[in-house]
């Protein structure tokens, strides 16, 4: 039997659960105080649903992460401003500054957790498929 200390495979599991806590945290934050459509909504209860109910593994929780995480990062795009501002340390004596208006701020701290948990869910996928390799190759076959 092997020790779960130090297995790359275990170590990613457990991270994309811990990414998907966090992901649930903000968009429960963006569920309470930003207006969103009901497409939107149905996508962040299923993303919910999947980290509540253990599916987050599942073949196709991937493309429904990046799906919601698409949404998110148009949603928080929106929202956002870019303002020129004086700098007397800046070469052209301006810089500019990017900010968020009205409640962008949550859209992207949720769209960042989401895309958190897209990167860890990837990272199972890559250590999945190079195990399967790895263990054709050990028995003589090609991947």
């Amino acid at each position: 039997m092997s020790s779960v200390i130090g297995d790359a495979l275990m170590e990613s599991i457990a991270a994309a659960f811990a990414a998907g806590e966090t992901a649930v945290w903000a968009l429960r934050v963006y569920e309470e105080n930003v207006e969103a459509s009901n497409r939107m909504r149905a996508d962040i209860t299923a993303l919910i649903g999947m980290v509540g109910s253990k599916t987050l593994l599942s073949p196709t929780a991937l493309d429904r992460v990046d799906a919601l995480g698409h949404a998110l990062r148009s949603a928080s795009a929106e929202k956002q401003v870019t303002e020129i501002v004086p700098d007397e340390h800046c070469v052209s004596g301006t810089r500019e500054e990017t900010l968020y208006v009205e409640d962008g701020e949550i859209i992207a701290g949720a769209c960042k957790a989401v895309l958190n948990l897209s990167a860890a869910l990837r990272r199972v996928r890559a250590y999945r498929i190079a195990e399967t390799v790895s263990y054709n190759m050990r028995q003589g076959g090609q991947y």
